[in-house]
């Protein structure tokens, strides 16, 4: 599902700039805010996406 949405519509539904939804998908550490709003984008738990993350020492607070 995250894959599949795309970064237009991923900015309208968490405020986050698509310029910054990249990097997030490139690599880049992501904020407990981010991480939060995506959730809410994807109606999924932040649990659950903090879970599905390969580096837990990329999400910042």
């Amino acid at each position: 599902m995250q894959k599949g949405t795309p970064y237009v519509k991923l900015a309208k539904r968490t405020g986050i700039v698509p310029k910054r939804l990249m990097a997030i998908s490139a690599g880049d550490r992501v904020s407990r805010a981010e991480l939060d709003a995506l959730a809410r984008a994807w109606n999924v738990s932040a649990g659950d996406l903090e879970a599905s993350m390969p580096d837990k020492r990329l999400l910042v607070d």
